[in-house]
Order: structure tokens, then sequence, then C-alpha cells
């Protein structure tokens, strides 16, 4: 089962406030490592709904854990006995990272004021090879922007772009040589232009889901998700103003889960309805007549814990019903002649 989320604020609330239940309070920092151990949203997407970090604490009624108040005179003291300790280091490899870039903004600055030196990296920079994936990506296209170098570059692994300036060429250079324009800043996204361009997409593919709306960029000249809200206020009020309705979406159906049901059906005698839909919801399995709800459980479930318990409260609350969850591999690896209740 794969989640495509798009974290409103009664997502991000009810997320956050499951997981003060389950693990107690939270720090400020400790919220956007969230996004690593329990697929959560960015920072950035808390900032963007709600203002600030501080304005979301308040508004779930949590005040931050408070950190130490680290000054700049700390900071360098702390910095300075450990180069004395270890010698010389990659400077994002300091401790306190964010506060080093806030108090020093770069490398430069850091080594001057505390008389010290960092070790740097040398990176090669195959100049032809550089030219010739974004002539192919970027071939019929009249202008680029920084986000498509962003894309280009993490989809072909190339060195990041500080290092393609500083050893090839700037991207004004970059667009001389393949002939397109590059367009420092990103394109101005206004109601009417995005409109224009859904109604163009609409026509020749047909309506669209709202996960495929946030996804759209990965696709065509489009803008992010985070635009959308800014712009529209949710992403409701831009298929008010397109004058149609989201295409439902269903999830994507797990490798084995099929077969996975159809085993369970064979020993307790029952049938399921496959995607069988529960409010905004798609289950795996429905046995109508006993009133359960089978879920298979891939790999990337052990990710998403707090949203599966989230999801499972919901289906209950709307069926009334009992949820059986199954895990894949348990069930893969186990053999073929236990009884179901081992496997779950």
């Amino acid at each position: 089962m794969k989640y495509i989320t798009c974290w409103t604020k009664e997502k991000i609330e009810e997320f956050v406030k499951n997981y003060i239940e389950l693990n107690g309070d939270i720090k400020k920092r400790d919220l956007n490592n969230l996004k690593k151990t329990h697929n959560f949203c960015s920072i950035e997407t808390v900032r963007n709904r709600y203002g600030s970090v501080d304005n979301f604490f308040k508004i779930i009624n949590k005040t931050p854990k408070s950190n130490v108040v680290l000054t700049k005179e700390i900071i360098s003291n702390k910095m300075l006995k450990l180069y004395k300790q270890n010698g010389p280091i990659f400077f994002s490899d300091y401790p306190h990272f964010d506060k080093l870039v806030k108090y020093f903004r770069n490398r430069q600055n850091f080594e001057k004021e505390l008389g010290i030196k960092c070790l740097r990296i040398r990176v090669i920079v195959d100049k032809d090879m550089v030219i010739q994936v974004f002539s192919k990506e970027l071939h019929n296209r009249k202008f680029f922007t920084k986000q498509d170098v962003n894309k280009i570059i993490q989809k072909h692994n190339l060195p990041k772009v500080n290092y393609i300036r500083r050893e090839c060429f700037s991207m004004f250079k970059l667009g001389e040589i393949i002939n397109i324009k590059y367009i420092p800043k990103s394109i101005k996204y206004t109601k009417e232009n995005i409109l224009k361009t859904l109604h163009e997409y609409i026509k020749i593919y047909g309506i669209i889901s709202k996960s495929e709306l946030c996804d759209l960029y990965n696709h065509i000249d489009f803008c992010t998700e985070s635009v959308l809200y800014r712009l529209f206020g949710n992403l409701n009020n831009v298929f008010k103003e397109l004058g149609i309705k989201p295409k439902q979406s269903m999830k994507p159906i797990g490798r084995n889960e099929t077969a996975i049901l159809n085993k369970i059906e064979k020993q307790s005698n029952i049938i399921l309805s496959r995607q069988y839909k529960v409010g905004i919801y798609y289950v795996d399995g429905y046995d109508k007549e006993n009133n359960v709800v089978y879920e298979v459980d891939e790999s990337h479930h052990k990710y998403n814990k707090i949203q599966d318990i989230i999801r499972e409260n919901k289906i209950k609350n709307i069926l009334d019903c009992e949820v059986i969850r199954i895990n894949e591999l348990e069930f893969l690896t186990k053999s073929q002649t236990k009884e179901l209740g081992e496997f779950i």
C-alpha cells in the first residue's frame, strides 16, 4: 500500500497528536526528523500551513520542549575544543551545523573568525556529460529554470549545482551552449495560468485525482503543491474553479496482496470484496457477511504505524467492524499448512 498524502492542517494535527500520545513530548527540531522516520510532511509544509512552527504548537495546545540556547560564543568555544581534539574536519560535519550557518553564514567566515581550517572536497565534473544530459532532458524546450536544474541533477545523480558552477560553467553559460535560455527565478504562477494549464491538460488526459494534481509538477511545467495551497487555500477549491469533481483515486494493489487474500478466502470459506471503499479509503478485503476488514501489511508499513492507526480507527468508526492485519512477510515465509490465525 503506497501512501500519497496531501498534508492538510487536520491531518498534520491528528498525526502529531497521535505521535505525542505514543512517544511523549516533541522538540521543534524533532518535528523535521519525523519526515525520515515516520513519512511525515516537511517542516516547510508546517510553516506554509500555520505561518510558523510556534503557531502550530499553540494550535495543538503543546509547548515544544525548550532547547538550550546556543549563543555564538558558546558555539565558537565548542568548535575550537573540537578542532584541538580532532584536527580539521568538513564544515558540514561539525555539530550544530544549522547554528554555524546562522552565526557565520558560510565556511569562509567560520575559518576567518575562529582561525581554523576545514577539509574541502574536490569534485571532478565531466563537462561533456553535463552538456549531453541537459541537452537530452531539455530537448524542444524554450527555457529552463532552477527547478528544472535540480530535477535533472537528482534524476542523473550529477554533482551539485555549486560544483558544476565552480568546475565548469554557470547555468547561463550552459544555456548558451545548448541554445536554451536559462531563467534563474521560478515562474511566477497565478491562478489564471494555473487554471489554463489544467484545462489544457484535462482536455488531453482526462480528469485527474487530487494526488495526481499534487504530482503534476514532476511531469509538466507546473507549480508545486505548496503554491496551490497558497493561491487556492486547498485542493477542493482548485477543482471548484475548474468546475469539475476530482477523480476518485484507488490505492495501488500490493504485489502479493491478491494471492494472500485468495488463500484467506479458501482457508476461512469466505468471500472478500476487494478494494472496498470505506469513506475516503479503500480496504484490501472486506467480508460483508461477518463485518471483518482484512489489510495486508507490506514491508513499508513499519514506517507508517501512526498513519495506519489513524486510518484503522476511521474505518472502524464507519463500519463498526473488526480489522485483521496480515503481515505479508510472515505469511509468505511460514508453511502453507498452518492456520490463518498464525499469520495475523
